[in-house]
């Protein structure tokens, strides 16, 4: 066996990288997960706060303002149709158009006033994007009392008046997440750490199968025992997040597949978004390559210390 002197600078730099090594490894297998806010859209009056979410299949979310504050700052311009305008500041003190603030290619609107449902809750604004930004914005609006050209001089001398309301405007899902805009993606099962995590988004936040020992075929039809498809393979789903792993790869490649549907219990929604998971064989060109080369690094390693 080769050995090297303790102190020396080569084996010292290895033990530095081995070392780090599972911190990386670590670093590349976790995500983090959003939380979604599920308190009623309703601003309850003044001097307090409302938090809205645009939805991440729908791209809209609606509130309401109460009957002591029915209108909306900013307001709209003259004889527009909709409001095209918000606060760039949970303060509330400088105006800015939304293309500004969350980007143009959002196209993101307010439309309204609307009766609500119950007349005497107040009016609903419905705010709606075209398109998802690539990060999380915020935009801020208020429900407000006042009307015409007191508007402004009174928003500046008692804010605290009015209600605001705080709309998220969440990222696009990213590349490994399903939602029904995506209609199908694709994720491959790593050779290396032999495993493949994908998420269920937007409105479809269940798993299919729903027992964690089953799996679909290629055709997302047939359900099948994942034992027989992949002996060594197990699906563990965590906060929304589904990672199926493996101790082994197979002698051949594999496609299965999962569906995120929607988790409403009882419902009669066909909304989908289809998960095929490529599994890569055990003598695939990807695995021969990483074996190659993680022996050649442990070869130079070795030459580098016995020297």
């Amino acid at each position: 066996m080769l050995t090297c002197a303790p102190k020396s600078r080569q084996c010292l730099v290895r033990a530095q990288v081995s070392a780090a090594c599972p911190l990386l490894v670590l670093f590349s297998v976790t995500a983090a997960v959003a939380g979604s806010v599920t308190q009623s859209n309703k601003c309850e009056g003044e001097g307090k706060e409302l938090q809205v979410v645009l939805g991440l299949t729908s791209k809209t979310v609606s509130f309401i303002c109460p009957t002591a504050l029915p209108n909306l700052l900013p307001s709209k311009e003259q004889d527009a149709p909709n409001f095209h305008k918000c606060f760039a500041e949970k303060e509330c003190r400088n105006e800015k158009e939304f293309s500004e603030v969350v980007g143009a290619e959002v196209a993101l609107v307010v439309t309204g006033p609307a009766q609500a449902r119950e007349p005497q809750e107040g009016t609903t604004y419905t705010v709606t994007a075209q398109k998802l930004p690539e990060t999380t914005k915020k935009v801020y609006l208020q429900c407000t009392g006042t009307t015409g050209s007191s508007l402004a001089r009174d928003l500046a001398a008692q804010p605290k008046k009015n209600c605001t309301v705080e709309v998220t405007v969440p990222a696009k899902p990213s590349a490994d997440t399903c939602a029904e805009e995506k209609g199908i993606i694709t994720v491959e099962v790593d050779p290396t750490g032999k495993s493949a995590t994908f998420k269920c988004g937007g409105d479809l936040t269940s798993i299919q199968p729903k027992e964690t020992t089953k799996v679909y075929t290629d055709d997302c039809s047939t359900a099948v025992s994942l034992d027989e498809e992949l002996p060594s393979a197990t699906l563990t789903v965590d906060n929304l997040m589904n990672t199926l792993a493996l101790t082994e790869l197979p002698k051949a490649e594999k496609t299965l597949c999962y569906k995120c549907v929607d988790a409403v219990e009882g419902s009669t929604s066909t909304k989908e978004c289809r998960v095929k998971v490529k599994v890569p064989s055990s003598g695939s060109p990807s695995v021969a390559t990483h074996a190659s080369t993680s022996i050649l690094a442990v070869v130079v390693l070795a030459i580098i210390c016995f020297h």
